[in-house]
């Protein structure tokens, strides 16, 4: 260690004068450099959006910004929780847009993504955000959507009819604009899901949409190489600022490691509905690398750190069978011991 190494609380210090904002703009302007170079399918690009849950330090200062313990019967958890919705570009698994709050917001973070999405694009949603206003937020950009709906008495009316009718396809009109409502069965447990979209009929043969809707998964992917892969809930700050800056921090390094990643990778070999086979490179190998020369990368790469990384991901490409298996959804769950350990009294 170099003898004039600044201390880890020195640097807390510094990172105290730093607005969170400085690492939002950075992330923001590597979206924005990207954009023109997205891959499309079909001419569209491919989205999907979806929520997930941060769980942060029960520090005064996260606490007095309104974070709060998941609610349950009176009480909720000792941690604070963050609501995120995160929407990612499906080709290359590289972020679109990203919105947090202090409480469970999922579908109205999802509509302020969905009004702002570039209308050459078509953007995945699983059960949960389906409603008349989704339509409306897509209708507000001139975008696409393609959701699953949910079933039963508590949806909309609309949906109740088409679900009762022995029709497999049926457009119908809600919040004023024209939506095309699909029954598609699952080959594999012959379930039969109903699906809402506004997209042109070119797009909506079965075989097609069905695998469309499959590329959704890696929206739960990308999610989870943010907790698992990346560890993001292992936070060096009890500040609500320092945890806002280590949120950019991190999806600016996996954003620039995915964009190396598409940019290696050539557009027929890309993932898409229409290629079951498709090249994949080692995203957390590549995140090592870029975590090694982050201050090369945050400047200007040199030849030297060029030539590295396009060695690596030449090392790294492998081929995969998308869809190659197959299986109902099963919902893994294990009560705790002491169910109550990790609770406190809801706080008014």
């Amino acid at each position: 260690k170099p003898k004039d190494a600044p201390f880890k609380s020195a640097l807390s210090k510094i990172r105290t004068r730093i607005c969170f904002s400085f690492f939002r703009d950075q992330f923001e302007s590597l979206i924005a450099k990207y954009e023109p170079l997205r891959k499309r399918w079909r001419g569209l690009h491919i989205y999907a959006t979806d929520g997930d849950q941060y769980q942060l330090p029960a520090s005064q200062d996260v606490l007095e910004a309104g974070y709060r313990g998941y609610p349950t019967e009176g009480q909720e958890t000792h941690y604070p929780r963050m609501y995120v919705v995160h929407c990612c570009d499906m080709i290359t698994g590289v972020t679109k847009e990203f919105r947090y709050a202090n409480t469970n917001q999922e579908l109205q973070l999802a509509l302020e993504i969905a009004t702002v999405l570039d209308s050459k694009s078509v953007t995945l949603y699983d059960r949960l955000f389906f409603c008349r206003d989704l339509v409306t937020a897509h209708d507000i950009s001139s975008s696409y959507f393609f959701a699953k709906c949910k079933s039963g008495e508590t949806v909309l009316i609309e949906i109740q009819e088409f679900e009762a009718s022995s029709a497999k396809r049926k457009k119908v009109q809600i919040a004023g604009k024209e939506v095309t409502l699909l029954k598609i069965e699952n080959p594999m447990t012959g379930e039969v899901n109903i699906f809402a979209t506004n997209l042109p009929l070119k797009y909506l043969k079965q075989k097609k949409v069905d695998e469309l809707y499959s590329l959704r998964w890696g929206s739960e992917s990308n999610n989870r190489d943010l907790t698992e892969t990346m560890k993001i809930e292992n936070w060096h700050s009890t500040k609500i600022n320092g945890i806002q800056q280590e949120i950019y921090a991190m999806l600016w390094a996996t954003n620039m490691a995915r964009i190396q990643i598409a940019t290696a990778i050539k557009k027929k070999e890309s993932i898409s509905p229409e290629n079951r086979s498709y090249v994949s490179i080692n995203f957390k190998a590549v995140m090592d690398f870029i975590s090694k020369h982050l201050m090369e990368f945050a400047k200007s790469k040199s030849r030297k750190i060029i030539s590295s990384l396009k060695c690596l991901l030449e090392r790294a490409k492998e081929t995969r069978e998308r869809l190659s298996r197959e299986a109902p959804k099963v919902t893994k769950y294990s009560a705790k011991k002491f169910p109550s350990a990790a609770l406190v009294p809801r706080r008014s």
